[in-house]
């Protein structure tokens, strides 16, 4: 073999190895920060889904399935804070009897959170 066509496949193999390899490097630490992003549950969640490819719908319906309770009855159905996961909420009820409205309030004790509806 010539010298110089073995110093060619060398160093052509070494630049195609050393681009791939800065990619690959690039591609880890943007999946590392991304992976990072979310917390633990949203993570399983996530990952226990079967689905190859997820929407911003389909992750939004995910999470909410992890907050609310559909089949309540509640007017308030949270099962966990939609901010911080929480499972320790505070219900409550309010009547007013002047305007002869009910009120129902649910608080995160965690983390502040609420919400009301009439």
């Amino acid at each position: 073999m010539d010298a110089q066509f073995l110093i060619g496949l060398l160093l052509g193999g070494f630049i195609t190895w050393l681009v791939a390899h800065i990619y690959y490097r690039k591609s880890s630490n943007d999946q590392k920060r991304f992976y990072l992003k979310f917390s633990k549950d949203v993570r399983n969640v996530i990952l226990q889904d079967n689905r190859a490819k997820l929407s911003v719908r389909d992750l939004n319906e995910l999470l909410k399935e992890k907050t609310m309770n559909p089949k309540s009855r509640d007017p308030l159905p949270y099962k966990a804070c939609p901010k911080c996961g929480s499972k320790d909420l505070n219900r409550s009820e309010l009547t007013d009897n002047r305007r002869d409205e009910t009120y129902w309030t649910i608080t995160c004790r965690s983390c502040g959170w609420y919400d009301w509806t009439q």
